[in-house]
């Protein structure tokens, strides 16, 4: 009897363990184990403009040492020329190569985005190209002997986009006047170069740099006054001349959106210039 009374007893406190558990285990205000294990944030590298400066001078001293090619083809280092502008208008100025010292070379400019030194774009006729200082608008202009283009350009991403272009196509039987790739009239079309074309701006390309190692730091310092930049080759006075006569003289005035009067003959000097 006794036996049977221990035996009733201990399976009686079995459940009650058993229950009391099992309660622990799916009561929300128990107090639970703390992990000892700590976890470690993982730190994104963070970008870095101040190095602009360092980078630029270990980008060019690569390319001179033939170290890494900057565009997709060997440069022929030798006939490049290089600078320094600010153009898009934050902190970091761009870097600016010509091909080559003759006209039609492209000038690539290349930008810094706190990691890595990129290609933002190669533009170019002439060896040049104009801009506003840090209001990021790029003019080029660019004329064969069947069409005339002028071309406006900003940078945004670290990649030059065309915001305005205008054609006019001059060869006989084939004239065309587009903006921005659909024809216009010729009223629309004076216009809206008017508009577009800047009344004053510098020019980035013909007086560059000769690209060698004892010139980069000083350029990318803004300490050139002991360097003397060197003059792309201009046109010859006769593909100046045809030049010249290909652009017409007119007086006419054109109203911005603003109402502000913007003269035709600022487009007109202005091509004249980057042509010469």
């Amino acid at each position: 009897m006794k036996t049977k009374i221990i035996i009733t007893a201990s399976a009686i406190l079995c459940i009650a363990v058993i229950l009391l558990t099992s309660c622990s285990l799916n009561n929300p205000f128990a107090k639970q184990e703390t992990s000892t294990t700590s976890t470690t944030a993982t730190t994104l590298p963070q970008p870095d403009l101040s190095l602009w400066q360092d980078k630029y001078e270990k980008f060019l001293l690569d390319a001179i040492n033939g170290k890494k090619t900057i565009l997709d083809y060997e440069l022929e280092i030798e006939e490049c020329r290089f600078d320094v502008r600010f153009i898009d208008g934050d902190e970091i100025p761009e870097l600016l190569i010509s091909e080559g010292e003759f006209p039609g070379s492209k000038v690539s400019i290349f930008g810094y985005d706190g990691f890595e030194i990129r290609l933002l774009g190669s533009l170019g006729a002439n060896g040049s190209i104009d801009y506003i200082e840090s209001e990021n608008k790029i003019f080029v202009t660019e004329e064969t002997e069947e069409q005339k283009t002028f071309s406006v350009y900003s940078i945004s991403d670290y990649k030059l986009g065309e915001v305005f272009n205008s054609t006019e196509f001059i060869t006989e039987g084939n004239e065309k006047l587009l903006i921005n790739g659909e024809e216009t009239d010729k009223e629309n079309y004076d216009t809206l170069l008017a508009q577009n074309t800047p009344g004053e701006f510098e020019t980035a390309g013909r007086n560059m740099f000769e690209l060698k190692s004892e010139y980069v730091l000083p350029v990318i310092e803004g300490n050139t006054d002991g360097i003397e930049a060197q003059q792309i080759e201009s046109t010859t006075e006769e593909e100046s001349e045809t030049v010249d006569e290909s652009i017409p003289n007119e007086s006419e005035s054109a109203a911005d959106e603003s109402g502000t009067e913007i003269s035709d003959e600022n487009a007109i000097d202005y091509t004249s210039e980057v042509l010469q």
